[in-house]
This record gives structure tokens, sequence and C-alpha cells, in this order.
């Protein structure tokens, strides 16, 4: 009897292990088992089936379709934003404060979207102070984080 193979010559098991390393953050030795390949050498198998081409065509035709779709979603998501943003903030017309705040959050998460807004930079800062001379050593030390902050 023949073995059933998929579109690119995988067998039902092979797809299984493709499906779980896409899924489980690709480790191979994670997917092997769970495609029912036997856990004794399953580090070994996972390296084989790694390494056959007709594995690494269809992980990478998925990765290349997942990537297309987050992109069109990506699209799709700013285009809703901005007909949120025409609706409740029109050009043509008085803006009305009740339904600005809309307008404005959508805006604001347009510009997170496209990587408008800078991460904040947060420093945590212990010192132990024993006499005056260590206050002046903070004071100096808070002054030339001043001076680097603006640099960022």
């Amino acid at each position: 009897m023949r073995e059933w193979k998929d579109a690119y010559g995988l067998s039902a098991k092979q797809a299984k292990f493709v499906k779980e390393f896409l899924t489980n953050g690709q480790d191979a030795k994670a997917a092997c088992i769970a495609a029912g390949y036997s856990a004794n050498g399953a580090t070994v198998m996972a390296t084989k089936l790694q390494k056959k081409p007709e594995i690494q065509r269809r992980i990478a035709a998925v990765q290349t379709r997942n990537l297309t779709q987050t992109k069109i979603s990506f699209e799709y998501k700013l285009d809703k934003l901005n007909k949120v943003i025409d609706q409740f903030i029109p050009d043509d017309e008085a803006i009305d404060p009740k339904r600005a705040t809309v307008g404005i959050s959508a805006i604001a998460e347009t510009n997170r979207m496209q990587g408008h807004y800078a991460p904040d930079k947060h420093a945590n800062l212990n010192y132990n102070i024993k006499g005056d001379s260590d206050v002046i050593g903070v004071k100096e030390l808070i002054d030339e984080i001043k001076v680097r902050e603006r640099d960022y």
C-alpha cells in the first residue's frame, strides 16, 4: 500500500512535524515527538527531518504565507483606524469634543503601529551616601545623567 503524501511530498507524520515545529517556537525535538516519532532518538530524527529539502520548502512556504497575512492584517488595521479618524475628526466641519476622543485614540494607535513613539527610557540608581563629599558626588552624577539623557 502506498503512503499518503501532501503537495510538498510530505507524509502525514512529516506534515505534522512541520506544523508542530512552526507552532512550538521551532523546537525540532519537541515537534518530532509531538508528530509521533519516538522520543528515543528524537534529536537525531529532528535533525534529519530539518535537512530534508521538501520539509525546508514547506516551512519556507508557511513562513512566507504567515508574513504576507501579517502584512495584510497590519495594513487592514491601519486602514480601519484611518476611517475612524476620518469619521470622528472630519476635515470639513467643526470637531465635536465628545467625538474627538475616539479620533484622538485612533491617531495615537496609528502612531504606535507605525513606530512613531520612542520607547521610554528608565534608569534605576542606588547610591549609599556616607557624608557631604558623597552628596556632591551624587549631584555631579545626576548632572551627568541629565546631559546624557538629552543625547538620546
